[in-house]
Parts: C-alpha cells; sequence; structure tokens
C-alpha cells in the first residue's frame, strides 16, 4: 500500500502549490519580491488558503476545529479561516494571516509525509527539526517550471507527532532562519 504515502505527499505539493498561487493573487497585502528579469511570482494567496473554507473570528474558529490551534508568539492576526462546517469533523483545516507577512495552515494527518520524497522531487527543501518534531523548510527563491523561473514562498512544514497535525508556516521575506524561530514559538 505505498501509493497511499505517494498520494498524500503529491497531495501536499499540490496544495502548496495552489496555496503559492492564491497568494500571487492578492499579493497586495504582502510584501511583493523584487522582480528582474524573472516571470511573475507564485505566491499563496491570503483571500482564500484554505478549499472549503470560510472567513471566522478566533473564536468562531476554536469552535468549530476540534484541536487547539497553535499560534505563535508576538504576531498580530489579521484573519482567520476554517473548513466549512459541512467537511467531517477529522478532517477540518485552518489557516491563520498575520500582519507580518506571515500566514499559517493546520491539517490534521495521521501519519508524518515522507520528508525524503519531498526533499528528493523538491530539492530547495532541507529537513528541520521543530520542537523534537520532524519536517521540512526552504528560503523564499525561485523555482524553474519549463525554463521559467517563478518565486516562490519561504516556508517550514512539521508533522506534529501525538497530535497528528501537519503544520505549515509561509511568508515572502522571512528567510529559513526567521521562520524556524517563529515556528519554534509555536505550542
Amino acid at each position: 500500500m505505498k501509493t497511499k504515502p505517494v498520494m498524500l505527499v503529491l497531495l501536499i505539493s499540490v496544495l502548496g502549490l495552489g496555496v503559492s498561487i492564491l497568494l500571487y493573487q492578492n499579493s497586495s497585502r504582502l510584501a511583493q519580491p523584487t522582480i528582474s528579469v524573472y516571470a511573475k511570482p507564485i505566491l499563496p494567496q491570503v483571500d482564500w488558503p484554505l478549499p472549503n473554507a470560510e472567513e471566522l473570528s478566533l473564536t468562531e474558529a476554536k469552535a468549530r476545529i476540534p484541536y487547539s490551534i497553535p499560534l505563535p508568539e508576538g504576531f498580530e492576526i489579521r484573519r482567520i479561516w476554517a473548513t466549512k462546517d459541512t467537511v467531517e469533523v477529522s478532517e477540518r483545516s485552518v489557516a491563520v494571516e498575520f500582519t507580518d507577512d506571515l500566514l499559517l495552515i493546520i491539517h490534521p494527518m495521521k501519519q508524518a509525509p515522507d520528508w525524503d520524497g519531498i526533499i528528493a522531487i523538491a530539492p530547495s527543501f532541507i529537513k528541520v527539526d521543530i520542537n523534537g518534531n520532524l519536517g521540512i523548510g526552504t528560503d523564499p527563491g525561485y523555482t524553474e517550471i519549463n525554463g521559467v523561473k517563478h518565486f516562490h514562498p519561504g516556508s517550514v512544514e512539521w508533522w506534529v507527532n501525538g497530535l497528528e497535525l501537519d503544520i505549515t508556516l509561509y511568508s515572502n521575506t522571512y528567510t529559513l532562519d526567521e521562520l524556524l524561530k517563529v515556528a519554534q514559538s509555536i505550542r
């Protein structure tokens, strides 16, 4: 049954690319990278970072999500989205946009992604450790697709054993080291 982990990795990859594309469409809200000879950047969209979700207050999101929403210390929340209540409770996700060019997305996930498989496909990622939980991360930069360079945000993603949560931070301007410091503050 090796196809399940492969499909999970593909789903995560497609979701990451979708978030990147969505953020690009609303790039006026986030810091726009300087672009010279490169194509337009692909960035996560902040207007709709989760499929089948709606914008809610923090109180409403906490009531809808079946797990505690871990947040980084010292950041002001701009907006929150949670998967609609028509989605099975055990599959509900949440996204939090902060005022400092930071997007946090949390998904329930029964097992850790295949980090080595993701790195094999996307070598700009490296393995990271967030409070004893393994994951991957990358600096903001450019990815070449069909000979055209596209901007991608920096990100850190990790799986929290015991809680069975996949947590990802995105930023267009934070370096990997800065994202790791933010991730370490999430409890």
